[in-house]
């Protein structure tokens, strides 16, 4: 069981608000919601990487494509070694390396690390890059994983120099998708443990360091049979139902708005 302090302000007087048979969500007054326990660590392993899909090159393209749209937020003259802090199998570092750039990683997974690990400078922790150590970083989907996201935030300030670029991205709390689902919305999962919206998201990144100039919607590149075994991974009518229509269109992949924010930000002098 996790403590029920809000991992933002600290308070102590968060109320039920999204419920599922496998999770309870809480919300703090303060607009964060978070789950009530926490994921196991062991959740971690293989079989989490493997679930969304196997590595085919349609998958890898499609993951690249999404991280180069997330770089680009980032990219700007002097910007030349890169951090993806949550660098999962290594595909956002090979598509930064492609770009030009000299990306290393963080990876908490021992799975994960070692397999990204093969190509590139993979660490386990941040605290084994020297502070300053990059001119930008990204966050892709791995702050709601976290049970204390202000921590991992400083911890990527730290990497930084002075003025460094973050773009991070994570699910959102205020989208459209997350206000009419409820506790049916996709990103309801036993594996994200915080839910931010952009208040919130801008509070934490201030808190950490940060000063965000651009907080919006993020966009990403999704093949239909990608999203088919996401859904499917529910284990729910739902996910089944959908799962079968997405795979009518198996091999379309298109841009789209997915009920995610995506955050920039500039570590402060």
């Amino acid at each position: 069981m996790s403590s029920l302090l809000c991992p933002l302000c600290g308070a102590g007087k968060a109320r039920p608000f999204l419920r599922r048979p496998e999770l309870r969500v809480l919300r703090c007054p303060c607009g964060l919601a978070f789950a009530a326990d926490d994921c196991p660590a062991e959740a971690y392993g293989a079989d989490y990487f493997r679930k969304w899909g196997n590595p085919s090159a349609g998958l890898v393209a499609m993951k690249k494509r999404t991280y180069r749209r997330i770089l680009a937020g980032v990219t700007r003259p002097g910007v030349r070694r890169v951090v993806d802090v949550g660098c999962a199998l290594g595909w956002s570092l090979d598509a930064a390396r492609e770009a030009g750039l000299e990306p290393a990683g963080v990876e908490v997974s021992e799975h994960a690390a070692r397999e990204a690990g093969r190509r590139h400078d993979v660490r386990r922790s941040a605290g084994a890059f020297e502070a300053g150590a990059f001119d930008a970083a990204t966050l892709v989907d791995v702050i709601e994983h976290v049970r204390d996201p202000v921590g991992l935030l400083r911890e990527t300030c730290r990497l930084l120099k002075p003025g460094g670029l973050l773009a991070l991205t994570t699910p959102d709390l205020s989208s459209l998708s997350a206000r009419w689902m409820g506790s049916r919305w996709p990103y309801v999962i036993p594996e994200h443990v915080v839910y931010f919206d952009r208040a919130t998201i801008r509070r934490a990144l201030r808190q950490a360091g940060f000063e965000p100039f651009r907080i919006g919607p993020a966009r990403k590149s999704l093949r239909a049979d990608y999203v088919a075994s996401i859904l499917e991974a529910r284990g729910d009518a739902l996910g089944r139902w959908s799962s079968r229509l997405a795979r009518l269109l198996r091999g379309l992949e298109i841009g789209i708005a997915t009920g995610d924010l995506m955050a920039v930000a500039s570590a402060r002098p």
